[in-house]
C-alpha cells in the first residue's frame, strides 16, 4: 500500500516538473503570452485527462473488490446454511415410514367397533356437494421405524390403526412412543 502510494506521488511529481518545464520552454521560445497560455492550457487538459483515467482505474479496482466481497459473503452464507442444516439433521428424528399400495376397491360407510364398511361398487359415482358427508375408507399396510438414537412420539390423526400395541385415549388418536432403533414389532403404547 505504501509502495503504491509512493509510486503515485513520484509520478505526480514527475508530471508536475514536466508540465512546468514545458510551459517554461514555451515561454522562453515564443516570448508570447498567448502561446505560453495555450501550452499551459493544453498541458493542464492532458493532466486532467490523465487524472480521469487514473480515477476510472481506481473505481474499476474498487468495483472488482466489491464483487469479490459480495462473492465471499455469498459463500459464507451458504456455509452457514449448510452447517445449520447439518446441525438440524443431527438433532432431528430419523424415521422410516413406508405405506404400501391401498387395498382396492375402497370401502364405503362409517366404521364402528366390530364392523366393516361395505366395498364400494365398481361404477359408483360421487357427486359433490351431495356426497360430501359419505365416508370412503382406504385400507393400507405399512410401518414406521425409528432409525435414530432418540425416542420419537408418533401421532396418527384421522386413521384407524389395527395394531394391538397402540391404544388411543378415550376420544383421542392412537399414539406410540418409538424407542431408539425399534422394529415394528417393538411398538409400545404411550401413556395418555
Amino acid at each position: 500500500m505504501l509502495r503504491a502510494r509512493g509510486r503515485h506521488f513520484a509520478i505526480l511529481a514527475a508530471v508536475a516538473v514536466a508540465f512546468i518545464a514545458v510551459v517554461a520552454v514555451a515561454a522562453v521560445i515564443s516570448r508570447n503570452e498567448s502561446v505560453t497560455a495555450l501550452v499551459a492550457a493544453v498541458g493542464a487538459a492532458l493532466i486532467v485527462a490523465w487524472q480521469s483515467l487514473e480515477t476510472a482505474r481506481a473505481a474499476s479496482a474498487a468495483e472488482e473488490g466489491l464483487r469479490g466481497a459480495a462473492d465471499s459473503l455469498r459463500v459464507s452464507q451458504a456455509l452457514v446454511i449448510e452447517a445449520e442444516s447439518r446441525r438440524l439433521d443431527a438433532a432431528g428424528p430419523r424415521l422410516l415410514v413406508r405405506v404400501n399400495a391401498p387395498e382396492w376397491p375402497p370401502r364405503m360407510g362409517r366404521q364402528h367397533m366390530g364392523s366393516e364398511p361395505a366395498q364400494l361398487q365398481q361404477r359408483e359415482v360421487f357427486r359433490l356437494p351431495k356426497d360430501a358427508p359419505r365416508h370412503v375408507t382406504l385400507r393400507v399396510d405399512g410401518f414406521i421405524r425409528n432409525e435414530g438414537d432418540r425416542t420419537v412420539r408418533v401421532n396418527v390423526h384421522g386413521m384407524r390403526v389395527e395394531d394391538s400395541s397402540l391404544e388411543a385415549p378415550p376420544g383421542g388418536e392412537p399414539t406410540a412412543k418409538l424407542p431408539r432403533k425399534t422394529s415394528p414389532s417393538q411398538l409400545r403404547p404411550s401413556a395418555p
